[in-house]
This record gives structure tokens, sequence and C-alpha cells, in this order.
């Protein structure tokens, strides 16, 4: 079986169908919530699309959407291409079920005066984020939203930053996300060195592995060939 799939042409554009409001379509506004993070001691936010028509008395699967490095949970938010669009017409067209969508902020310091930058502190914090995923976020939103429990009805994607995280959360905690997805991860997952640092690494050779055993339905890695 062929892993890998090379896409000759590729418009660098979300098609219109998609990302574009229509009209006589009800597209939902993301809410922004605070909540308090036992991992890094301090209220949090993070922002949570849910459903046209959410009803409490349904539950729903539910993704986690991480965002890059020198952002936050806003990122995925902005008016052209925004996910509130883009989620609402896969709905409306019949290409992926209804669903709550989540936006951290992944940037899980610990510190409130560290400020974000390419530094190995600040790689350490973003890093962090699988223990406030797991021991924080994902608790309160089982608790406060109609969210189906269960790995198969729980996804993971990031960008850069939070591709390198979705693959380290999606490697290292496979019980918990069916699927998961990165793209354009940023470096870091093995030891390496680049123009910004060198990256201790979080997994090495040996351990970074698809486990056979309990391993997502789905695991998506997308890049360019000219990705730096």
């Amino acid at each position: 079986m062929n892993l890998y799939q090379t896409i000759e042409s590729l418009e660098n554009t979300c098609p219109d169908s998609l990302c574009k409001s229509k009209e006589n379509i009800k597209y939902p506004v993301a809410e922004h919530v605070k909540y308090y993070s036992n991992t890094c001691k301090m209220e949090r936010w993070f922002n949570i699309l849910l459903p046209p028509d959410y009803d409490s008395s349904k539950k729903y699967p539910v993704c986690y959407a991480l965002h890059g490095i020198m952002c936050n949970e806003f990122m995925f938010l902005q008016k052209e291409n925004s996910l509130e669009q883009i989620f609402t017409n896969l709905i409306e067209q019949k290409l992926t079920k209804e669903m709550i969508v989540v936006f951290p902020d992944i940037f899980a310091r610990t510190d409130p005066a560290l400020e974000q930058s390419f530094t190995i502190p600040v790689f350490k914090a973003y890093d962090n984020f699988i223990n406030e995923l797991t021991d924080d976020l994902m608790p309160y939103i089982q608790k406060n939203y109609s969210v189906l429990t269960g790995k198969e009805n729980t996804a993971l994607v990031g960008f850069s930053m939070g591709g390198r995280e979705a693959i380290y959360i999606g490697l290292t905690r496979p019980d918990l996300f069916d699927y998961v997805g990165a793209i354009s991860p940023a470096p870091g997952l093995l030891p390496s060195k680049d123009k910004f640092a060198e990256h201790y690494g979080m997994f090495t050779p040996q351990t970074f592995k698809y486990q056979k055993d309990d391993k997502a339905k789905f695991f998506m890695i997308c890049t360019g060939d000219d990705d730096k």
C-alpha cells in the first residue's frame, strides 16, 4: 500500500464554495471562554465553535485545532477563510458531520512573564500543552458541552507549531484521538538544529513511531516540497 501521495498542481486558495459566506445559511460565531488551568496555574482562554443548530440534548464529536507559534486561540477565526465559514459550509454540504471545534491557546506557559519567541523555554511551553489538554481542557469541554467521548469521536489538528504538537500528542496519547492531522509541522519532534534553535527533541529516532496497537484510524501529515 502506498502511504504517500504527491499532488502535482495545487491551487493555494480555499474554494469559494467552502470559505465564503452564503445567503440563507446560519453561521455560528465562536464563543471566547475563560477557564482555570491547573497545569499552568492561571486562568486561560479558548474559543469554541458550536454547530449552527447546536442542541444540548444531542452529543457531538469534537475537534481540537491548534495554532502556530506567535499566535493564539484566534488564529483560525480571521474574517477571510475563517473556520466559522469553512466548517459550516462543510456541514451544509454534508462533507463532514456536525461537530464542536475547540481553538485552544496552546502556549501553555507556567510563567506569566514568559513572552512568545523562538527560544527553548517557549518551545517547552508549547510542548507542555499535552498536559493542559488532557488534564484540564478536555475535562472542561466534556463537563460543559454536549460532546461525544472516546477516541473514535475526538480529532486533533494543528498548523506549524500546532502541527508539531498534534503529532506529539497523537503519538503519545493514541488512546485519546482517532483522527490526527498536522499541516506544515514545525521542527523539534526529533533532535535537530536550525536557524532558530538547537531542538532537544520530543522523541528519539527509536521512539518516533506510529504504534501498531491502539493507533489512530486516520493520521495525516501535510507538507509542501519546499517547506522550510
